[in-house]
């Protein structure tokens, strides 16, 4: 007698700490803060959901009750849906990051999801966790932008102090010239590093004849000819970039995009009366 109202009692004991736990899992699904289906592993049929599922998705419990995944947008169709499920059979865990998920109401948001397998009453069920995580990919995709601008102002920052550096030893050279021919020389071995892929000159304006003279020239083409007249320079006569086709067929307006001229006056002049007339031209 006293060995079976022990057995008694140990029963009574398991069924009660069998629903002990059911009553704290049933606790933890409902207040959990991500979304958790539960679904049936041979129909692929929801049968369960948690009220932040209803949350997350827009639709209440009875309408996620019977869909499968594809067809409340976590899957993109039927063919995803089941070929899900065969890597989950075969693994017993998948999980997916990024997925693209859209709510009831058409609001967009990206989830992690992860789903397993398990045995429950003789039966497989999945329990399928997902995890919003919009705020954080946002947040991820502003510290990248913010990344990215740092990234193109530090290289903007680097270039002109690399140009500045590249002005000031020309102009320190150009200060030690004794002639002006040395001073063409440096002004085109400088500008060669200034303008780098570029091609352009240095000329002349000799103001009494309004014509100039080439002095100096960088680059792999020779952007103009040695000696042009003020009007042969569409740039200096627009006072704006000016687009040619071609440096060999003269500054002629031109609707091809290939080449661009850029032409100004240094506003010192020497004893001389001589202004410098600088001309770059350059590939888009």
């Amino acid at each position: 007698m006293t060995d079976k109202t022990n057995k008694i009692a140990k029963r009574r004991g398991a069924r009660g700490s069998v629903r002990t736990s059911e009553i704290r899992y049933r606790r933890l699904f409902e207040a959990a803060q991500d979304g958790i289906l539960i679904l049936d592993a041979s129909t692929r049929k929801i049968t369960d959901s948690n009220p932040f599922m209803t949350e997350l998705l827009g639709y209440t419990h009875a309408e996620l009750v019977g869909k499968e995944l594809w067809e409340i947008g976590l899957l993109t169709d039927m063919t995803a849906s089941r070929r899900a499920f065969r890597e989950l059979k075969e693994k017993g865990y998948i999980r997916y990051e990024d997925l693209p998920l859209q709510s009831k109401e058409g609001k967009h948001r990206e989830v992690e999801f992860i789903s397993n397998v398990y045995p429950e009453d003789g039966h497989h069920v999945v329990q399928c966790n997902i995890r919003d995580i919009t705020a954080r990919k946002r947040a991820e995709a502003a510290a990248r932008e913010t990344s990215d601008q740092l990234k193109v102002l530090v290289a903007e920052s680097q270039r002109r102090d690399s140009e500045m550096q590249l002005l000031n030893r020309m102009h320190d050279l150009i200060h030690t010239c004794t002639t002006q021919e040395e001073a063409y020389k440096v002004v085109a071995l400088m500008a060669g590093e200034l303008f780098s892929g570029q091609a352009g000159c240095l000329a002349v304006l000799h103001a009494w004849d309004q014509y100039l003279e080439t002095v100096a020239q960088w680059g792999d083409v020779a952007p103009v000819e040695p000696v042009f007249s003020l009007e042969d320079c569409w740039a200096l006569r627009r006072g704006q970039l000016h687009q040619v086709t071609d440096p060999r067929a003269g500054l002629r307006p031109s609707t091809a995009d290939r080449f661009l001229v850029r032409a100004f006056d240094d506003a010192r002049r020497n004893a001389g009366g001589v202004v410098y007339h600088w001309c770059r031209l350059f590939e888009r």
